[in-house]
């Protein structure tokens, strides 16, 4: 979620690339950023990785025409 006032864009998601790749090594930067509202959690409050990666999956397999 981004900082109230704030809008997802292309931009935004450049600007973020552009501020890591700054910071980091370039191994550590995001090649691809997703804007959401809502992340799966646990009854604790982690985050379901699990669900973020299988989501990945599937819309992989679905844009590739793939059937699973």
């Amino acid at each position: 979620m981004l900082v109230e006032g704030h809008v997802p864009s292309d931009e935004v998601a450049e600007e973020i690339k552009r501020f890591v790749r700054e910071r980091h090594s370039a191994y550590a930067y995001p090649r691809e950023i997703e804007f959401t509202d809502d992340l799966p959690k646990t009854l604790t409050g982690k985050i379901r990785r699990v669900e973020l990666r299988e989501a990945e999956r599937e819309r992989r397999l679905g844009a590739s025409g793939m059937v699973a």
